[in-house]
């Protein structure tokens, strides 16, 4: 609306008001769910499913899949599980997203089959959780042969809270990330356990039987891309909630999850131009090695190869021998001579094999084997030391060719599919900005639209039933209730204790306007003797202190005031009163009424003008006096 009143130069200018506007807006809405929500969405699906990037996505790079469940984004309450990995840049890609009722083993199951099935049952190799249990066994059910992985963050969150100890938690750290081997890493733990007193912890020995899942010494020669955590996840769910709020509908939702989708892609295309674009600077003694590994490898991964390269440098050969075809190093850091590595090099072959497991589980060679091409005068890194997924043209290699026996035909389809779309965007991107090609290129169009009409036999698309899917309705998200605000506390009188009213009301210190005033020495305690005062029994008199002079000259008291003005003055506001002194109840010597104008008035016409108003004595006789001899 803002932006509107300022293009108009004012909201008289504009013609309707900011109601008129969200009333339209909702109008608009309403009117593309007519049919139902769910409907709406399905229908909305099914135009957009010949035309789909993120099949062709999950081609290239679903060998790894993460696997979490985000909360808040729809208004139906549904959770939403959402599968992503990470593409050619080390950058992650989503794969598809699904609203689900609840968090059971049946519902994940269905969730798998379907996601499986809508991605030509295509299975990944490897799967990252947060550890949840329903996860795990539909996991095992639908993907009986992928390697599950445990999230290492949310694993050393739930070390943070069933074991009070730090040096317990770095422990744990080491024995998680190190590349141990099995056997090093059974030591190791024993040592750990033993150290720090847990042989009886029952977390610790649960974690223990999963250790599979979870330490690198059984991970590492498995490929999981470099995702060992699914913070990536936590990443897409800080992204959308930009775009998705949770009372979008289904609709609404689908459209705004689009808007995060582009922003993915985005960053891939920018990481595709500086990859393609731009030249490196060589700096390793390895040049030859280094000029290849930039021309193969993405911008992102040549960087960590790149390292790999110097840190080449600081290694040392121990022993070299051969066994048959093979030749073994034995391998160890500058300064470091307890950290061996062994490396087998194949000459049969050209393959490299090192024993700390880099290549097999992030897809990079080692420090190690660039040691071990230097030592036999290779510079070139052999094919099967290069990852296909890390590579520049890993799209390109599958989408011109014509067909592959290991890849389904439709999938294929969706493949050329992209590259077709991607041709016909560049040369209208370039027809659109001349109006001399325009129509030549609109009338060739249409010619060779026609053409492949006739050579191709167009299938018709399925139309959803609008009566077979309703709406869903509002579930109870798992885990803890939402927190309901604590009742306050009724506030009490500081000095009487009672609930109900303040020390500035309370009907100890101001008793009520009745016809006779009584002070009782009982409600007040003991020092209130000293203090009590000869009250006036009839309207007319004042009190008779010695202490206190006459007031009737100048209308000033510092006594208590007329029982008649106490009588018939109207109700004072106690938003007036203002607190002198307040430290606590034994100190409180007196309060100070400011009366408000009306009350004035009617004192006026009742007994004569107010100069400064009027003074009630409480308690402590000392204050009290040495106050009244200064007022004095």
């Amino acid at each position: 609306m803002g932006f509107l009143v300022d293009k108009k130069g004012g909201y008289r200018n504009v013609g309707f008001s900011k109601k008129d506007l969200y009333n339209y807006i909702d109008k608009v809405k309403r009117g593309k769910i007519k049919d139902g929500d769910v409907v709406a969405g399905l229908s909305y699906l099914q135009g957009k499913a010949d035309n789909n990037p993120i099949c062709a996505d999950f081609q290239f790079f679903g060998d790894v899949l993460a696997f979490d469940v985000t909360y808040k984004k729809n208004r139906y309450k549904y959770p939403l599980v959402i599968f992503s990995g990470k593409n050619h840049h080390s950058q992650t890609v989503i794969f598809g997203c699904e609203p689900i009722a609840d968090e059971t083993i049946d519902t994940y199951k269905w969730v798998l089959r379907m996601f499986s099935e809508a991605m030509f049952n295509k299975h990944p190799a490897a799967m990252v959780t947060d550890g949840d249990g329903a996860m795990r066994k539909a996991i095992m059910a639908v993907f009986p042969n992928v390697c599950h992985g445990l999230c290492g963050w949310h694993l050393n969150k739930n070390a943070c809270e069933n074991v009070k100890n730090s040096n317990f938690l770095d422990d744990f750290k080491k024995a998680m990330y190190s590349n141990f081997t099995p056997n090093q890493f059974e030591e190791f733990w024993e040592e750990m356990v033993s150290k720090h007193g847990l042989q009886g912890n029952r977390w610790v020995m649960k974690t223990y039987g999963i250790k599979e899942m979870w330490a690198s010494a059984y991970l590492r020669d498995k490929f999981f891309a470099r995702i060992r955590t699914t913070s990536q996840c936590e990443g897409i769910n800080s992204l959308i909630k930009a775009y998705v709020r949770s009372k979008n509908t289904i609709v609404e939702f689908i459209h705004n999850f689009e808007h995060a989708l582009r922003e993915y892609r985005y960053k891939e295309l920018c990481s595709d131009f500086n990859s393609l674009y731009f030249e490196l600077v060589l700096t390793t003694s390895l040049q030859k090695i280094e000029r290849q590994a930039s021309k193969v490898f993405t911008l992102d991964i040549f960087k960590d190869v790149k390292y790999e390269i110097e840190r080449a440098g600081g290694l040392n050969v121990i022993e070299r021998s051969l066994e048959g075809d093979n030749v073994v190093f034995k391998l160890n850091e500058y300064c470091k001579p307890r950290s061996e590595r062994f490396v087998v090099y194949d000459k049969e072959n050209t393959k490299f094999v090192c024993d700390c497991r880099l290549f097999e589980s992030c897809g990079i060679p080692c420090r190690h084997i660039f040691y071990a091409m230097r030592l036999e005068h290779i510079d070139a890194i052999p094919s099967c030391m290069i990852c296909k997924r890390w590579r520049k043209d890993v799209k390109s290699d599958l989408m011109i060719s014509d067909g592959l026996d290991e890849v389904e035909p439709d999938m294929m389809g969706v493949c050329r599919f992209v590259v077709a779309s991607s041709h016909c965007s560049n040369l209208c991107d370039m027809v659109s900005q001349k109006h001399g090609h325009f129509k030549e290129f609109i009338n060739d169009i249409m010619k060779l639209k026609q053409k492949y009409e006739r050579l191709c036999s167009t299938s018709s698309t399925t139309n959803v039933e609008v009566n077979v899917v309703q709406d869903p309705t509002v579930v109870k998200r798992k885990g803890a209730p939402m927190k309901t605000r604590k009742r306050r506390k009724s506030k009490r009188c500081s000095n009487c204790k009672i609930s109900g009213h303040v020390i500035t009301t309370c009907p100890r210190l101001f008793p009520p306007e009745d016809d006779e005033v009584n002070i009782n020495d009982e409600d007040y305690g003991p020092e209130s003797q000293s203090l009590k005062r000869d009250v006036v029994q009839n309207h007319g008199g004042i009190s008779s202190d010695e202490n206190f002079p006459d007031s009737s000259s100048n209308h000033v008291s510092g006594s208590i005031s007329h029982s008649q003005s106490m009588v018939n003055r109207p109700s004072i506001d106690k938003r007036n009163f203002r607190k002198k002194k307040m430290k606590s109840l034994s100190q409180i010597s007196y309060m100070e009424v400011k009366p408000s104008p009306t009350e004035c008035k009617a004192n006026e016409v009742l007994n004569g003008p107010i100069e400064l108003g009027e003074i009630l004595q409480v308690h402590h006789p000392q204050q009290s006096r040495k106050f009244k001899e200064g007022f004095l």
